[in-house]
């Protein structure tokens, strides 16, 4: 079993009916585009698998992820998060900015 894979990556899904993105802000370049978010979803979850399989094919390091509350995101922007590169990304919501007191 690969160590990376009991980790959660962060992705962002951005777009409007008919064209969505995910991102994965840990993992540089693995992308995905999808007609629908939950196809965006699936094929997101088809490319972490590949972009982890390339770069281990590479001998390249496969970075540890970031907790999802510390990805910058617009107000209001879902991130997600996939356990591992065979299961759908999960959706955590929106990070909160912190308060302040007064």
């Amino acid at each position: 079993m690969r160590p990376h894979c009991d980790f959660e990556y962060p992705a962002l899904i951005d777009g409007e009916p008919g064209a969505y993105g995910v991102v994965f802000p840990d993992l540089p370049g693995c992308v995905a585009m999808g007609a629908t978010p939950d196809e965006a979803l699936r094929n997101a979850a088809e490319a972490l698998r590949d972009w982890i399989d390339s770069m281990e094919a590479h001998a390249q390091s496969v970075s540890f992820p970031s907790y999802p509350h510390s990805i910058a995101t617009p107000p209001g922007s879902p991130s997600r998060s996939s356990p591992h590169p065979s299961h759908p990304p999960s959706l955590h919501p929106p990070p909160q900015p912190p308060s302040r007191r007064r």
